[in-house]
């Protein structure tokens, strides 16, 4: 999902971020680097992993909010 800043969201699975993403990696401390870089959003409780605004198939789903800003083309 792409936002007004420009900005791309990728709402991802927890079980696709701890068994792809983050694969061979601890998904603990991989979520710590990626928040550091400003890569992951926190959730409201200050947890990596926010619920979703909406339902989907009528279940509350819970996700990893990754980000990703494009650089800015500069003449």
């Amino acid at each position: 999902i792409r936002n007004e800043d420009d900005e791309f969201r990728f709402y991802t699975f927890p079980h696709v971020f701890e068994g792809e993403i983050a694969q061979g990696f601890n998904p603990s401390h991989f979520a710590r680097a990626l928040d550091a870089a400003g890569m992951l959003e926190k959730g409201n409780d200050r947890r990596y992993k926010k619920k979703a605004l909406g339902r989907i198939g009528g279940k509350q789903h819970v996700f990893y909010v990754l980000m990703f800003q494009p650089e800015s083309e500069e003449d």
